[in-house]
């Protein structure tokens, strides 16, 4: 990655960090109950990538949204994201022990009070979008992407594994629903949200619409499958990195997915051509990019610090 990159990165992600408690406590946050905050702060608190935070805000910038309404957004994201990784290490999910490098909440504060914790997570999220003043659409959008058929049905499919039959599009489904739609939201919402309020009617068909509507229309459905395909990466290098890294890199135990038989392209492909699909993904990615987010060095260089991430 170029410094170029790496500096813009890094800024975005501190200033996240500075922020997310500021943004969180004038939300239903504040003033909740003691044992509830203090759960879920733990796991806020452990850090990690801040990928979709980071990537919200970008994309709020280049959509040509305010700083405060980026902050909600990104806040969002990162809170719906941390409830699922604590719900996702459960004993009934993957029952893991580690999470960004420390104990998992579960195991730090007990079961019940980590299920609490991802149940307010997730309705916090949804109020800091309503706070954030976005429109109907967008809200729908987040729902979407994390109900029945976005993250929830992705980890549905990942339990269910051995149901289904293992080929690439039944994994490649999971990986979509289970990462990537959050993922597309993250890159989406800033410009589905421009669009809703430009073109209030943007979702009519009529034989001669708006020339304009079309173009900013494509513009979002472009944005939108890339940011998709994004999330496919990103679930892709998981695989090669539960397959290769160690507790120490990842922050979480490794090798769970090949000791419980799961579908993941290691399985399917083996690492060789697992790692050639992640390249072809990941210049097909770069390419987009440039033509999508031409004043944009984070968005271009993003795919190859997916494919090249230690954790």
């Amino acid at each position: 990655m170029t410094k170029e990159f790496s500096d813009v990165y890094n800024r975005k992600k501190k200033y996240f960090e500075n922020k997310v408690f500021p943004v969180l406590n004038k939300s239903s946050f504040y003033d909740s109950p003691a044992s509830l905050q203090i759960a879920a702060s733990y796991s806020v608190k452990a850090g990690g990538k801040r990928l979709r935070p980071v990537l919200a805000m970008e994309a709020s910038r280049i959509a040509g949204m305010d700083e405060e309404k980026s902050l909600y957004l990104a806040v969002a994201v990162e809170m719906l994201h941390t409830y699922s990784l604590i719900h996702d290490d459960l004993p009934a999910m993957d029952n893991d022990d580690y999470r960004r490098g420390q104990k998992t909440c579960h195991k730090k504060h007990g079961e019940a009070m980590a299920i609490l914790a991802g149940d307010a997570l997730q309705a916090v999220a949804f109020e800091l979008v309503a706070l954030g003043n976005f429109t109907p659409e967008v809200i729908r959008f987040f729902g979407a992407s994390v109900g029945f058929n976005g993250m929830a049905g992705g980890q549905a499919l990942d339990m269910d594994h051995g149901q289904y039959e293992r080929h690439e599009e039944v994994l490649r489904w999971m990986h979509r629903l289970k990462t990537g739609h959050l993922i597309e939201f993250s890159v989406a919402a800033p410009f589905l949200d421009v669009l809703s309020r430009m073109f209030p009617d943007y979702t009519r068909r009529e034989p001669h619409e708006n020339p304009e509507v079309m173009e900013y229309k494509s513009k979002v459905t472009k944005i939108r499958n890339w940011a998709l395909k994004l999330g496919e990466l990103f679930q892709m290098t998981d695989d090669l990195l539960d397959h290769s890294g160690t507790l120490e890199e990842l922050g979480k135990t490794p090798g769970k997915d090949n000791a419980q038989d799961k579908l993941t392209y290691i399985s399917l492909l083996g690492v060789e051509k697992t790692r050639d699909r992640a390249e072809h993904f990941g210049a097909d990615l770069t390419k987009k990019a440039t033509q999508y987010f031409p004043d944009s060095v984070l968005f271009q260089e993003l795919p190859q610090y997916i494919i090249n991430r230690k954790n």
